[in-house]
């Protein structure tokens, strides 16, 4: 099976999954943010050192680079496009509402948001004007359909903030650092793994209390990382060889950006579940103590 194919041709699907899927106790995430921190200074000295023994890049070295940094900077402007919109909501009390009426609220929003990231992959104009609306529209969505989060703890909020960095930033560095491109082999495999927890997570919702769905929902949350983990490392060596291979006309920034903004609002997402989780684990043995 030709793995190339099969990932571009789902890649919508790819990104309406990771959409739908959105929705360490203190000394443990300690450990995953040093150890992150740590791989990235090494991982960053291990570049500079290597860039100093190797000749000037070449000019398509630069024009990639230069294709690459301008999707990251959709990535980060999705990203605060994403809080700003959600923190608005949650102040203006829209998240309370959303809370009270789901279904009312939450469908229409949940169809906006797909609807809008359909239309920006679809899009044939790179960069246009009306594309960069729909990519604002998509980030005032999602912003808005996760202001729920605003009722969390700001500590855990700030805590899975940086690991997901750390996390997101070790994953993109090894990936962009690997010598071939092994990890774009991945992308097929954990499709096909967000597909089977996406799955799993529907039908978890029918046995509630049960003590396999707690333990399921403890596969969930790991598992779930994982996966856009491995996501994100392959999309990171996609998106570069995008970045090589194409012309600067035929390269979309808006659109590459797209599944790499998901993975990482994912990370962020499962993070902080599972943050959550085991803080709320410790409260109860204290209280049973």
């Amino acid at each position: 099976m030709n793995v190339s194919n099969y990932t571009n041709n789902g890649t919508l699907w790819s990104t309406c999954n990771q959409i739908a899927n959105t929705s360490m106790s203190p000394f443990l995430s300690k450990i995953v943010l040093g150890t992150s921190v740590a791989s990235i200074v090494g991982v960053m000295t291990y570049r500079l050192s290597h860039n100093k023994q190797q000749a000037k890049p070449g000019i398509s070295f630069i024009y990639a680079r230069a294709k690459v940094q301008s999707a990251y900077a959709y990535v980060f402007g999705g990203f605060a496009l994403t809080t700003l919109a959600g923190t608005a909501a949650h102040v203006s009390g829209f998240s309370l509402q959303l809370l009270k009426h789901p279904y009312l609220i939450a469908i229409p929003l949940f169809i906006g948001t797909i609807v809008s990231a359909v239309t920006v992959t679809k899009s044939n104009k790179n960069e246009g004007t009306i594309q960069k609306v729909k990519w604002v529209l998509f980030n005032i969505c999602m912003g808005a359909s996760l202001s729920t989060i605003g009722f969390f703890s700001k500590q855990l909020i700030t805590q899975a903030a940086v690991i997901s960095l750390g996390i997101g930033g070790t994953a993109t560095l090894t990936s962009y650092l690997a010598p071939d491109e092994k990890f774009l082999k991945w992308e097929g495999p954990f499709l096909n793994a967000l597909a089977c927890i996406s799955l799993v997570s529907f039908a978890s919702l029918f046995f509630p209390g049960q003590a396999a769905a707690y333990g399921l929902n403890k596969a969930l949350s790991y598992g779930g990382l994982a996966i856009f983990t491995g996501l994100l490392m392959s999309r990171t060596q996609r998106l570069y060889k995008e970045a090589k291979e194409k012309r600067t006309k035929d390269f979309d920034p808006i659109k590459a950006s797209l599944s790499i903004y998901m993975d990482g609002l994912n990370i962020f997402v499962r993070v902080l579940d599972i943050l959550t989780k085991n803080k709320s684990e410790e409260d109860k043995k204290k209280k049973a103590k």
